[in-house]
C-alpha cells in the first residue's frame, strides 16, 4: 500500500496546490495522477471527492479555460491510464502467467474492475448472493 499511499498524498497535495494558486498545469498533473493511480488501486477513488472540492475553490478559474485547455484535462486522464496497455501487450505474448487474459474486451474489463480480487467478499465462507454480502459488513 506504500504506492497508493503516495498517489493518495500527491493527489491531496495538488489538489491543496490548485486551491492556492490556479494553474491549468495542475489541473493537468492531477488528472495524470489521478489515471495513474486508478491503474495501481481502485481504492483511490475515495479521495476524489475531496481533490475535486478543493479544484472547485476555484469555479470562476475553470469556467475560464478555453475548450481546448478543458479538453487537455481528460486526454491527460486517458494517458495515466495507459499502463493497461501492458497489460493487453503482455497478454497477446506467450508468458507463463497473464492476469485475467485481458486479451479480449470483457476480460480487459475484468481486469480493470478487478473482479477476481472479491471485492465486498471478506472470506470465501460466503456466497455470491448479496445478502450473504451484506452480512460481511457485521462481520
Amino acid at each position: 500500500f506504500g504506492l497508493l499511499s503516495f498517489f493518495i498524498a500527491l493527489l491531496l497535495y495538488l489538489g491543496y496546490d490548485y486551491s492556492r494558486r490556479p494553474r491549468n498545469s495542475t489541473l493537468y498533473l492531477i488528472a495524470l495522477t489521478a489515471g495513474l493511480a486508478l491503474t495501481h488501486h481502485h481504492i483511490v477513488i475515495f479521495v476524489f471527492p475531496s481533490v475535486v472540492m478543493l479544484v472547485l475553490h476555484h469555479r470562476k478559474k475553470l469556467m475560464s479555460l478555453t475548450k481546448g485547455e478543458f479538453l487537455i484535462i481528460p486526454l491527460c486522464g486517458i494517458l495515466g491510464l495507459t499502463p493497461y496497455l501492458w497489460a493487453v501487450i503482455a497478454g497477446l505474448r506467450v508468458t507463463p502467467i497473464t492476469w485475467d487474459d485481458p486479451v479480449t474486451l470483457s476480460n480487459l474489463y475484468r481486469l480493470i474492475s478487478r473482479a477476481d480480487y472479491g471485492s465486498f467478499q471478506s472470506g470465501i465462507v460466503y456466497g455470491e448472493h448479496i445478502q450473504s454480502r451484506l452480512l460481511q459488513f457485521v462481520a
